[in-house]
C-alpha cells in the first residue's frame, strides 16, 4: 500500500523544513543530515475484522527521511494516536481493535513533522439460534439464504422494533418479533447492518404467542450497538427459507438508530404485581434486573411517588384517591423518615433539583384546595404555601429550580382524575415569593391537559391530552387517569404552539392501526447527551406507561407497560416532532401492570461505613459541583445538565 507523506511547504519568515534539533548547518540555514524532511505511516489504509470475540491487530511502521536521504524506523520514538479511541488501543506503533466495529484516524508525530492512517474495523458475526424442536442449524445457512431462489409469497414479516426506532447502546435484552409467512419456512436469518457491521442471525421460530420471538444476546448486542453508537442506523431485513435452499421469502427492512451516549440514571416505578409497590432498577447495570424496594415491609397501597434528584429521598402517597397521606423516605437507609399523619397529604409530588425539599398538591377535598405546598425534605413540615386561586395537581419542578408546572384544573374530581385540565406554572420571584399562575395550555372544552414533566434542560415539557367522548367536558375516557385515547404532546417552557410527539404516539405493526394506546404518564431521563457519534446534536429520553403491544405481547387485561422514547430537543425548539418510535422496556415484569416511572441520576447505594475510603470529601453521582474543581469521585465528571447547572455524572 502507498506511505502517506507529510508534504514539505514553506511560507515567507520561516524556517524552509520547519526543522527541530539539529536541523540546519552552522552558517548556511540549510538541512543538516538529521533533519527530518518527511513521515511515512504504514500501512496507510488498515482494513480489520473482528468477530466480537477476537480484536484485530495491526503493527504500523514509523519512516523518517532524513535530508540526506536516510530512511530511520522511528517507531518506537513517534508519538502516535487515535482520533477515536473507542476503536481501539495502542501499545507504541501497535493497535489492537475493540471488538466493535469503527473507523478512525491514526496520526504519527516525530521531528516536527506528522502522517496520517486510516484505520477500519469491521464486525464480523455469524449467531447459530437453534429451536427447541429442531437442536442444530445448518452450517451453510447462509449459502442456503443467498443461493435459494426468491419465492413471492414467502416472505416472513417484522413485528417488532417499530421502525425508526432510537434504541441506548446499553440497552439488554432487545427482543425481535417476526410472523414466520407459509409453513416452508423452518430457516430464518435476521440480518443486522451498519457501515462497520454485519451480524447474521440464522434461527429458527422460537414460537410465542402466535409468531416468533428471537432475544438478542446481551454480548451480540453490545458489539453491534457499539459499532453504529452515534452513526448511521443499523437495517434490519428478515429472510425465510428452509435447510436444503428450496426457495427464499425476503420480509421488509427497519432501520434502528443507536444513540452515541448510554442512558444511566435509577428508575423506580410503580407495579400491581405481588400486592403492588415501588421498583427499582439501575439503567446503567447492565444487568439491569429490577429489586422491589418500598413497602421496605408489611402491607399497604404506595403508588405515586417522586425521588430527589440526587437519589438519596423518595416522597410517596397512600392508598390513592381520597388518603394521599405522604411519606418521606432515607432512600441509602432504606427506612421512612416521617410517621403517617393525616394532616400531612400530597397525592402528587415533585422535588426541587436540589433534592432538599418537594412541592405537592392535594385536591380530594370538598371544596378543592387551591394551593401548592413546599414541603422539607427531611421531615415533610410545609415550609411555604403557594396560593393559585385555581385547584392544581401533577406538579413538577423544573430542573433550573425557577418554575414549578402543574396541571390547572377546572373541573373538580379528584387529584388522580382532574377534568377539563390546562398546563400552567408559576415563576419563582427574586424576592421571594411565587408569581400569578401562567397559562402554557390553556383548559380548553372537550379535552383534557394534564401530567406536564420539564425536560432535563428546562426548556420545554411533555404532557398528556385527552379528548372527551361525545363533546363532553368530562366523563371517563378523558378524566387523567389511564384514558384510552390519552396522547403525548410537548411545548416550549416559554409558551407557544404545542407540538403532537405523533412518532411517540404511534402504534406498531401489530396494533394495526388503533390510535388510542393510553400514551400517559411521561416522566424524563434526567440527562442531555450528544446525539452523534462526533459530539454534534443533542439527544434526551423519556418514559411513559402505554397498553399498546409490545410486539407480539399484549398487555395483560387493562394493564400497561412502561414505554420509552427519544427526543430530539432542538427539533422541538424548532416547533418539530422530535421523538422518535418508541420501544418497551424489556426487564419489567410483562405479567402486569407498570406505571409513573420516576427518574433520579443514580440509584444510591446501601449506607456505607463512615470509615470508607472517599472519607465523605467527593461529590457522588449527581450532586451539583463546580466546573474545573475536580470534586467528583471516581470516573466522574462534573457536567452541565442544564443552563448554569452542573453535576458529577458518569465520564463518557
Amino acid at each position: 500500500m502507498l506511505a502517506l507523506i507529510a508534504a514539505v511547504g514553506c511560507q515567507c519568515g520561516e524556517d524552509p523544513a520547519g526543522l527541530t534539533d539539529g536541523g540546519t548547518g552552522p552558517d548556511t540555514g540549510t538541512p543538516g543530515p538529521d533533519a527530518v524532511m518527511a513521515l511515512e505511516l504504514t500501512p496507510a489504509e488498515a482494513q480489520l475484522v473482528t468477530d466480537g470475540v477476537t480484536p484485530a491487530t495491526q503493527a504500523f511502521v514509523v519512516t523518517a527521511v532524513k535530508s540526506d536521504g536516510a530512511r530511520e524506523d522511528v517507531s518506537a520514538q513517534a508519538t502516535l494516536t487515535l482520533s477515536d479511541p473507542r476503536v481501539g488501543n495502542l501499545a507504541g506503533a501497535d493497535f489492537t481493535s475493540a471488538l466493535a466495529g469503527g473507523e478512525a484516524t491514526l496520526t504519527a508525530a516525530y521531528g516536527g513533522r506528522t502522517a496520517e492512517a486510516h484505520i477500519v474495523v469491521t464486525l464480523q458475526v455469524e449467531v447459530f439460534q437453534p429451536g427447541p424442536q429442531s437442536p442444530t442449524i445448518p452450517a451453510n445457512s447462509g449459502d442456503l439464504i443467498d443461493n435459494a431462489p426468491e419465492v413471492p409469497g414467502r416472505a416472513p414479516t417484522l413485528v417488532y422494533p417499530n421502525d425508526g426506532v432510537m434504541f441506548p447502546p446499553n440497552l439488554g435484552g432487545v427482543e425481535v418479533h417476526f410472523m414466520p409467512g407459509p409453513s416452508e419456512n423452518w430457516l430464518f436469518e435476521l440480518r443486522f447492518e451498519a457501515a462497520n457491521a454485519r451480524v447474521r442471525v440464522y434461527t429458527r421460530c422460537l414460537p410465542s404467542f402466535g409468531g416468533c420471538i428471537y432475544t438478542v444476546h446481551p454480548d451480540i448486542w453490545q458489539v453491534l450497538a457499539d459499532s453504529a453508537r452515534g452513526l448511521a442506523p443499523i437495517t434490519l431485513t428478515i429472510f425465510g427459507g428452509d435447510d436444503v435452499g428450496s426457495g427464499r421469502g425476503t420480509g421488509g427492512t427497519i432501520e434502528l438508530n443507536i444513540a452515541a451516549a448510554d442512558v444511566v440514571g435509577g428508575l423506580y416505578y410503580w407495579t400491581t404485581s405481588n400486592g403492588t409497590g415501588i421498583m427499582r432498577v439501575d439503567f446503567g447495570d447492565p444487568e439491569q434486573q429490577p429489586e422491589r424496594f418500598f413497602p421496605f415491609s408489611g402491607d399497604g397501597c404506595y403508588g405515586c411517588h417522586a425521588v430527589s434528584r440526587d437519589g438519596r429521598r423518595m416522597s410517596l402517597s397512600q392508598n390513592g384517591q381520597w388518603d394521599g397521606r405522604v411519606t418521606v423516605v432515607d432512600v441509602r437507609a432504606k427506612a421512612a423518615l416521617t410517621a403517617v399523619d393525616d394532616a400531612r397529604r400530597e397525592q402528587f409530588q415533585s422535588w426541587h433539583p436540589d433534592s432538599d425539599r418537594f412541592v405537592g398538591a392535594f385536591g380530594d377535598g370538598n371544596p378543592p384546595d387551591t394551593n401548592l405546598r413546599i414541603r422539607n425534605g427531611d421531615t415533610g413540615d410545609v415550609l411555604e404555601t403557594i396560593p393559585l386561586g385555581v385547584e392544581p395537581t401533577h406538579p413538577d419542578w423544573s430542573p433550573v429550580g425557577d418554575r414549578i408546572a402543574f396541571t390547572k384544573v377546572t373541573h373538580h374530581q379528584t387529584s388522580q382524575r382532574p377534568g377539563r385540565g390546562g398546563i400552567a406554572y408559576v415563576s419563582a420571584l427574586a424576592g421571594g415569593g411565587w408569581s400569578a399562575a401562567v397559562d402554557l395550555v390553556p383548559p380548553e372544552d372537550g379535552k383534557n391537559r394534564y401530567y406536564p414533566a420539564y425536560a432535563p434542560d428546562g426548556r420545554a415539557l411533555v404532557y398528556c391530552e385527552s379528548i372527551c367522548a361525545n363533546g363532553d367536558i368530562y366523563n371517563g375516557d378523558c378524566d387523567g387517569d389511564a384514558d384510552p385515547v390519552a396522547k403525548l404532546w410537548a411545548v416550549s417552557a416559554d409558551g407557544g404552539a404545542p407540538i403532537a410527539l405523533a412518532r411517540a404516539n404511534a402504534p406498531g405493526v401489530r396494533d394495526e392501526g388503533r390510535q388510542d394506546l393510553t400514551n400517559t404518564y411521561p416522566k424524563w431521563a434526567p440527562f442531555v447527551d450528544a446525539k452523534a457519534r462526533d459530539g454534534s446534536g443533542r439527544l434526551m429520553w423519556f418514559t411513559f406507561s402505554s397498553r399498546r403491544q409490545y410486539g407480539l405481547r399484549a398487555p395483560t387485561g387493562t394493564g400497561q407497560l412502561l414505554w420509552m422514547a427519544a427526543v430530539d430537543p432542538d427539533a422541538l425548539a424548532r416547533g418539530e416532532d422530535g421523538s422518535y418510535p418508541a420501544f418497551a422496556l424489556p426487564f419489567q415484569d410483562l405479567s402486569t401492570s407498570n406505571h409513573i416511572a420516576q427518574w433520579t441520576t443514580r440509584i444510591v447505594p446501601p449506607r456505607p461505613d463512615p470509615g470508607g475510603s472517599d472519607g465523605g470529601t467527593c461529590r457522588e453521582e449527581g450532586e451539583t459541583c463546580e466546573p474545573g474543581e475536580g470534586d467528583c469521585c471516581g470516573n466522574l465528571a462534573c457536567t452541565e445538565s442544564s443552563p448554569g447547572r452542573y453535576i458529577c455524572r458518569l465520564n463518557l
